[in-house]
């Protein structure tokens, strides 16, 4: 595994239905880098001052939907921590991780019946199709808005909810992504490939799919019909 430069590793997540045991998790996470030139001191000096709490906040407030755009989540789906880490060029942590906690918080919408290995889905693309880094994966617990949409004649979010769900997450990366970049260090959300001697690309482009799931290997072969958006 070799990356071309060291960047951060934002990792969050939280408890699915909590009242059962919580054993059953979800997390996700976000690559964030910077301009080739900069080492690994520099990252773990601007981790200093960046506040996971803030965040944390950020989380929280997407998984309750107060971004709005009628996309929320069930009160069984719970914010917990976030994690903010410098890796090395060999995936490695450059020292200790930083982790703010919070007592579990729920969503907004009430309960759901959605198995927790289910997943809703939010792409990233880079702008181009040749070469490495060109597109990422999101995978997020389902919104509660999409579980009023499915039915035997179409098992899919609409094209709408899956919009309202690109557009929360969009809002909330970019809340995230201010919180990160700081004045001595700025950095850009990315999409990042450890394969040959590695490959960095900023995220141009955001879609979120229709298609309640969870194998990647099912989802190729699934109509997700993403719209894109300029992520900007």
């Amino acid at each position: 595994m070799t990356f071309d430069r060291p960047h951060f590793y934002l990792t969050f997540g939280g408890t699915l239905y909590p009242l059962a045991s919580g054993h059953e998790q979800w997390q996700t996470g976000l690559h964030f880098a910077a301009d080739i030139a900069h080492t690994e001191s520099d990252f773990l000096d601007a981790q200093g001052a960046i506040s996971t709490n803030d965040i944390l906040a950020d989380v929280t407030k997407l998984i309750k939907g107060t971004y709005g755009f009628n996309c929320n989540w069930s009160n069984v789906v719970t914010v917990d921590w976030v994690k903010l880490a410098v890796k090395k060029t060999n995936g490695e942590y450059a020292g200790a991780a930083k982790v703010s906690e919070q007592a579990p918080q729920g969503g907004g919408a009430g309960a759901y019946a959605v198995a927790p290995q289910l997943a809703a889905v939010v792409s990233f693309w880079s702008g181009t199709n040749f070469g490495k880094a060109n597109r990422g994966r999101m995978y997020l617990p389902v919104p509660y808005t999409f579980t009023t949409s499915l039915s035997v004649n179409d098992p899919r979010a609409t094209r709408t909810q899956a919009d309202d769900l690109r557009d929360s997450v969009k809002a909330a990366i970019h809340d995230i992504a201010g919180e990160v970049s700081t004045i001595g260090l700025p950095t850009y959300p990315a999409i990042m490939s450890s394969l040959g001697t590695g490959t960095t690309k900023a995220i141009l482009n955001i879609s979120a799919g229709r298609v309640v799931d969870t194998m990647r290997s099912r989802r190729t072969s699934l109509e997700e019909d993403p719209a894109w958006v300029a992520y900007s």
